[in-house]
């Protein structure tokens, strides 16, 4: 080693003690300049340090699997200086600003440019794997060991796929919103196995079958039994419309076998406004809550769901659009989904971006490293939350704005305004990032539409989270569980008890174009759907609710929604009374009846609990409510006037049963009943005692667990 060289390392370890003088940094930055092989061990000491760590260098795991790019950048014209590296595709500064006068920290900057940048740039790539863990060692789910590892640059491929990844591939098209990216970074596209165009339902639906069948056998556990037709229907419009069916609906069933019946009642389903109306409401609860936000016009938001659905426009395109909004949250309902998360550094938004259309729990990484997935820093949480620095909420001047703080509107705009994003570390130390996802990144100096390009990024991930994320939402709201133990929980530590079903329906749905139909079609046709929701001596063991990953031997049961209880409630009495069924209207009544149950957590992604449990609480709040009370009154009254039903007994009890809880009375229940108005008829007479008891008889079915469950 040279004199300069033995000099360079001691100044350079005087540095990273922190004991640096300025007469020192300028010795350190003139030795930099004359020769190229100091900036080589400068950065070789500090990777040693840790102030310049690439992913590859904490873990040898890690390392095998990812590398990164390394570039030093400097920041905004007017402000400090600072050394960054690349890290998983974004830009990381480590800086200890205290110990760094501005002359100094700009002189080392301009000199590391200058001579690191050409020979570090994309000294390495960031791939990001995301791998599915197998199930638990004590008790196999798959005995298949192979995983889904979407982080290569093809989709590794098991035997029993192989019939549905055709010969021709073709990417679907898919409307994003438009950006000119020739300011961003890109990286090579990734070859992915997609469907041909045209691969039929009961192509996807025999593939579903075939895995969870398959995964059935090898645990030697059978299915339940075929749902009944009863039990089937009222699961069927509760999921998709998100009511009970009507009595009138449940007796004109098509004509046709069983499985052609359930085709195309699923068919009518998909194709209603009931079932628009449905995942509007539960998005719209999802993205800003039940109780709103006083930033947002949540009646906007839920319009805008509600075209979209209506119009089944590609799922990639709404997520886009809600990402990429721009405007009044009045005229443009899709900017209330960020408007309702702005705050605190917009570091909400970068949570619930993740949660809901990612599938991942990113906010655990905010101030930390995830403690059990190594792949996910802390920085690509701070990279993700880049592409949302430049958003800002306005009050708008023009619209509904008053001095009343309920009515004003707001606009939501980007500030065009390049440069990095900076955070701390756990140990107090300073980091700055640029926008990156997927291992692609905007440079800090670039004015591009971030939200635009991110909207982007996510219609060309090569892991496909944005499908993975809503297929295993969608696959939950059927059966009750996801594929995973939490449906926004994806992340590479979770466990997944069907990998090789949650690839195969993730390439099917993203061939399809992001097709919400096709893929709640699929899913309510398959075998797995089509079993009752009773556990069998046999599949008992198959229970999830305990913490072990599912089967899908049968449905899952689970207690309604508020919004599907109030629904059904209101379905249910005028059904009892033979009324046409009203359309749901988003009434002050039922508002107000749905948000007793809605309490927020006050947490930074503005998250809320759904108390409703059906306890004898809550049934009190059901009784005392007087409008309910009333209607239930009146709704006695119109049935038993009818001619042909008041002196029918039997007839009475099969109206309510079936317009209650969707099935005719046991015997039991009708030998209970007969018994109830025999005594009551001895004490009131015929002319008070039926009406009382029919009464009684329909509060005790609402009030059932029964009634409120899913099953």
């Amino acid at each position: 080693m040279t004199d300069p060289m033995k000099e360079a390392a001691r100044l350079i370890s005087c540095h990273i003690d922190g004991v640096m003088s300025e007469d020192e940094q300028s010795r350190l930055a003139a030795l930099m300049r004359q020769d190229s092989g100091i900036v080589e061990l400068y950065v070789d000491m500090m990777l040693l340090d840790g102030h310049l760590t690439w992913g590859a260098v904490n873990s040898p795991s890690v390392s095998s699997e990812r590398t990164t790019d390394s570039s030093v950048m400097q920041t905004d014209a007017g402000s400090d200086s600072s050394l960054a590296q690349w890290k998983h595709g974004a830009v990381s500064a480590s800086v200890r600003k205290r110990q760094w006068s501005r002359p100094w920290s700009v002189t080392l900057g301009v000199v590391l440019i200058a001579v690191c940048v050409p020979g570090l740039f994309r000294l390495f790539r960031s791939f990001g794997p995301v791998t599915s863990v197998g199930p638990s060692a004590t008790r196999a789910l798959i005995h298949d060991p192979s995983v889904e590892d979407h982080s290569g640059d093809e989709l590794s491929q098991s035997p029993e796929l192989n019939p549905l990844h055709f010969d021709s591939l073709t990417r679907p098209i898919v409307v994003v919103p438009s950006v000119s990216t020739s300011d961003t970074a890109d990286r090579p596209d990734v070859a992915r196995n997609f469907f041909r165009e045209g691969f039929s339902d009961e192509d996807i639906i025999a593939a579903i079958n075939q895995q969870i069948s398959q995964t059935l056998r090898e645990n030697g556990i059978p299915p339940s039994p075929r749902a009944p037709a009863e039990e089937w229907a009222r699961r069927a419009w509760l999921t998709v419309a998100g009511r009970i069916p009507s009595v009138d609906e449940i007796r004109s069933t098509p004509a046709g076998t069983e499985s052609e019946s359930r085709r195309v009642i699923m068919d009518r389903l998909l194709h209603s406004p009931e079932r628009s109306r449905r995942l509007a409401e539960v998005w719209t609860g999802l993205l800003v809550g039940r109780s709103g936000h006083q930033r947002i016009n949540r009646s906007a938001l839920m319009e805008y769901l509600y075209d979209a659905f209506l119009e089944n426009r590609p799922w990639i395109t709404v997520v886009g659009q809600l990402i990429s909004a721009e405007g009044s949250s009045d005229d443009n309902g899709a900017t209330n989904f960020l408007l309702a998360h702005l705050d605190n550094q917009a570091t909400p938004a970068t949570a619930v971006t993740a949660r809901l259309f990612l599938g991942e729990q990113l906010q655990c990484v905010q101030c930390h490293n995830h403690p059990f997935a190594q792949q996910v820093q802390q920085q690509d949480y701070w990279a993700l939350n880049a592409f949302f620095q430049n958003a800002e909420a306005t009050l708008d001047d023009v619209g509904r704005s008053t001095s009343s703080r309920q009515d004003q509107t707001f606009r939501l705009a980007d500030r065009r305004v390049a440069g990095m994003t900076f955070y701390e570390t756990r140990n107090g130390r300073q980091e700055a990032v640029v926008p990156a996802y997927d291992g692609r990144k905007i440079p800090a100096e670039s004015s591009v539409h971030r939200r635009v390009v991110l909207a982007e990024y996510l219609a060309t991930d090569s892991q496909l989270r944005v499908a993975r994320a809503m297929i295993n939402r969608m696959w939950a709201e059927f059966f009750g569980f996801g594929f995973t133990s939490r449906v926004d929980d994806m992340g590479p530590h979770a466990a997944v008890s069907h990998p090789q079903l949650l690839g195969l329906l993730s390439d099917a749905f993203v061939a399809s174009g992001y097709d919400l139909q096709r893929l709640q079609r699929w899913i309510a046709l398959s075998d797995a759907w089509q079993c009752s929701s009773q556990a069998t001596p046999e599949n008992e063991q198959d229970a999830p609710e305990s913490g072990i990953l599912p089967l899908f031997s049968r449905v899952y049961m689970r207690r309604m929604s508020p919004e599907q209880v109030y629904d059904s409630i209101r379905v249910a009495i005028r059904a009892v009374s033979m009324q046409t069924r009203e359309t749901a209207e988003e009434s002050d009544h039922r508002r107000r009846w749905i948000n007793q149950f809605a309490r927020p957590y006050d947490t930074d992604e503005n998250d809320e609990t759904n108390e409703f449990v059906g306890g004898i609480t809550q049934a009190m709040v059901m009784m005392n409510d007087a409008d309910v009370n009333s209607a239930i009154r009146r709704a006695i009254e119109t049935l038993l006037a009818r001619d042909d039903l008041s002196s029918s007994v039997d007839r009475v009890l099969e109206q309510v049963s079936l317009a209650v809880l969707t099935r005719r009375p046991t015997s039991r229940e009708s030998a209970l009943f007969r018994q109830y108005l025999k005594r009551t008829t001895r004490s009131a007479g015929r002319r008070t005692a039926l009406p009382q008891v029919t009464e009684d008889l329909l509060w005790t079915y609402l009030n059932s667990s029964e009634f409120q469950l899913i099953h």
